[in-house]
């Protein structure tokens, strides 16, 4: 079943009659529908979404870091209802120090999604029963996919034979003529843009 224009308007002007909610936002683009809510309204619209409008079942949690925004970080939801055969987009934002409300009451499948989350992001997931790594080593310093992450990292890892074991190490590099620092392009003097959630 393919969704029209007048079926997206439907859903979307149904949510926003029943959710008079500071923030909440809803746009169409692409035959796709994208809400936009504040981060303390999460659960709400999700449990909705879920139990009223049969979007039960959810694909994926990624996040994205805008650096230069007071809310730095924007975490993007996949849901996707297969009686319908249509997808909905939920966003929300937060900077490096808020909490997100974890979702894994709702969605089972929003553990390993939100780990993985905070493994790259370092975006916190309250009340979460198992937030720890899941991609990176236990030892890893720092989250990759922020923008201020060095590319080459803080340690390297080798095998050592003597030792017989995986041995971690300050990163060395060893080009002549070169110096590699570990500052950060996002880090430049230059007129910052605020760059604002599109969709």
């Amino acid at each position: 079943m393919k969704f029209l224009k007048k079926d997206l308007l439907f859903y979307s002007n149904l949510i926003l009659n029943i959710f008079s909610l500071k923030g909440l936002r809803i746009v169409i683009n692409k035959n796709q529908l994208n809400i936009i809510v504040l981060k303390q309204h999460l659960n709400l619209i999700l449990s909705f979404l879920k139990f009223n409008l049969q979007f039960n079942s959810l694909v994926d949690i990624f996040g994205t870091d805008l650096i230069y925004n007071k809310n730095r970080f924007v975490i993007i939801y996949n849901l996707i209802s297969y009686k319908l055969n249509f997808r909905i987009v939920l966003k929300t934002s937060c900077n490096k120090f808020d909490k997100i409300n974890s979702v894994t009451t709702l969605f089972s499948s929003a553990n390993w999604l939100e780990r993985e989350t905070y493994d790259m992001y370092g975006i916190f997931f309250e009340n979460h029963i198992d937030l720890r790594r899941i991609l990176t080593d236990y030892g890893f310093k720092g989250f990759p996919l922020r923008k201020d992450f060095p590319l080459i990292g803080y340690k390297q890892i080798r095998y050592d034979d003597i030792q017989n074991r995986l041995v971690y190490e300050p990163v060395t590099l060893t080009q002549k003529y070169r110096y590699f620092t570990f500052s950060s392009p996002w880090n430049l003097s230059i007129k910052q843009n605020v760059y604002k959630i599109n969709t």
